[in-house]
Formats: C-alpha cells, structure tokens, sequence
C-alpha cells in the first residue's frame, strides 16, 4: 500500500546512509545531505555529471556562496562528490559517488564517526534521563513560608 503522500514524477532517490551514517561525522550536518541531495537531482545521466553554479545551489538551499562552498568542501573530504572546473563557463562540475552503506565498511573508513556517534548518544540519553523542571522541585511548603518572611 502505497502512502497518500508518496511521490509519482519530481522526486529524487538517495541513500538512506546519509541520514543514517553520514550524520554520525562530527561534522556532516543536514545541509550537506540536502546539498548531495540536490546535486543528485541536477545530475545528468548524459553527461554523467551536475553542473549548477554556487549561485544556483545557494538559492536553492537558502544559504550564501561562501556557505555552498563549505557544505562542498565537507562532501569532497568523505569522498561523496569530485569537483573540477568547465574549461569554457567556469562553474564547478560535480561527479557524485554513492555513499557508503555498510555500517562496518563506513566506520573503518571513519573511525572517528563511532567515538563521535557514540558521545552524542550519550549526550542525548542523559538529556532524556533528567527530570522535567516541573518535577524536579517538589513543593513542600518551604516556598511559601520563605516567601512569607521575605
């Protein structure tokens, strides 16, 4: 059964890896899955790659050149595109490889992810553990009487 939501024509497939791997790096945030994901739907099978400009990119993402330039720079470092320059407009080509799906595979490849993962579920569980501010004092009456001799 399909979702009422789920798109017939104008979407674009990605791998899961990006939202389940890729975010375990210290620094691969949501605005680097959203710039692969883009470059993926200005990917041309002709030509075997994309070519928007930054100027393209950055309206698209809502962002400014010099943003576009460092979301590209953290997907070049984990290997998830390759830029050159077109010898006659000027603007970056990008050459997209697929990620890596393989949990093992990917942590061999960044083993920093792990530690890194692994904090941040710590952070994350501890922050779930505390009590809500509302519980956290219960009221005894003290309050009051303070309250009553200030």
């Amino acid at each position: 059964m399909k979702a009422d939501f789920e798109p017939v024509r104008d979407f674009t497939k990605v791998h899961n890896a990006l939202f389940t791997l890729y975010t375990r790096l210290p620094d691969f945030k949501a605005e680097h899955a959203m710039l692969y994901t883009y470059l993926m739907a200005r990917f041309n099978p002709s030509y075997g790659y994309a070519f928007p400009t930054s100027c393209d990119i950055a309206l698209a993402l809502n962002c400014g050149i010099n943003q576009v330039t460092a979301y590209k720079r953290v997907l070049k470092k984990y290997g998830l595109i390759a830029t050159r320059r077109h010898p006659t407009y000027g603007n970056d080509v990008y050459t997209l490889r697929a990620p890596i799906v393989e949990e093992a595979e990917f942590y061999a490849a960044f083993p920093d992810a792990s530690d890194y993962y692994e904090r941040r579920l710590a952070q994350l569980s501890a922050r779930k553990e505390r009590p809500d501010k509302a519980d956290a004092v219960e009221d005894t009456g003290e309050m009051a009487a303070l309250a009553d001799w200030l």
